[in-house]
C-alpha cells in the first residue's frame, strides 16, 4: 500500500532507501522499493536453477531449462512491477549515472529492469488513488500487528470430500487388492461413490 514507486539502479539502493526515509519522515508518504520486498530476480533464479536446471552428471546447467526458468521469473517480475506501478499514485525515477548513461543527446540504460519500469510508466494511465483523511492515515499507520492479515479466497468445489471412515475403507481395500496401486483403488472408490 505505497504512495510512490521508486525506480532505481540496484547500485543506488542506499540512496533509494535514504530518499524513501526522507519522504516518509518529511512527507508522511510510503515509498515502494522493489528490492527491499522482493529481493533480487537473480538470487531467485540461482535457487531455481541450482535445484531444477543443474546436472551433477555433466557438472553444468541445461541451456533450455535455464532459458525456461529465466523466462518465467522475468515474466512474473515484469507483471508484478506493472501491478505495483499501477497501484502507486506516483513514480519517481532516481536518475543517476548508475541508471542512465548519456551518449550525446541519447539517454540509455543497461538495466532491463529500469527499461521495463520506465516503459510501463509510459503506458500506464495516470490516476489518483482514493486517499484516507490524514488523521485516519496516521492512526492506521501506527497500529502494530503481529500477523500479516492476508487471506486468499479458495474454491474447493473441485475436491472430493474424504473423512476418516473413507480413509479406513481405502486402507482395507488396499490390503485386499495388494497388486493394485493405492491411487487406482482411491479412484475406483470415488467413482463408485458418484454412481
Amino acid at each position: 500500500d505505497a504512495d510512490i514507486f521508486l525506480s532505481h539502479s540496484y547500485r543506488d539502493l542506499k540512496l533509494a532507501k535514504t530518499l524513501a526515509g526522507w519522504i516518509k519522515q518529511n512527507l508522511n508518504l510510503e515509498t515502494f522499493i522493489d528490492s527491499t520486498v522482493w529481493d533480487s530476480a537473480y538470487s531467485l533464479l540461482r535457487k531455481i536453477d541450482d535445484k531444477f536446471c543443474y546436472s551433477a552428471k555433466t557438472n553444468s546447467f541445461d541451456y533450455n531449462m535455464r532459458n525456461n526458468s529465466t523466462a518465467h521469473v522475468y515474466a512474473m517480475l515484469s507483471s508484478a512491477l506493472a501491478k505495483m506501478i499501477d497501484s502507486c499514485e506516483c513514480l519517481i525515477f532516481l536518475n543517476t549515472p548508475h541508471s542512465v548513461s548519456t551518449k550525446g543527446a541519447i539517454k540509455q540504460t543497461h538495466s532491463p529492469w529500469i527499461y521495463t519500469e520506465l516503459a510501463i510508466s509510459r503506458i500506464i494511465k495516470k490516476h489518483k488513488r482514493t486517499r484516507k483523511k490524514e488523521k485516519e492515515f496516521l492512526k492506521s499507520s501506527t497500529k502494530k500487528t503481529k500477523d500479516l492479515p492476508i487471506k486468499y479466497d479458495l474454491d474447493l468445489n473441485h475436491f472430493e470430500s474424504i473423512d476418516s471412515t473413507f480413509l479406513k475403507y481405502w486402507h482395507l481395500e488396499r490390503n485386499y487388492y495388494k497388486n493394485t496401486h493405492s491411487l487406482d483403488i482411491l479412484y475406483d472408490l470415488l467413482a463408485k461413490r458418484v454412481q
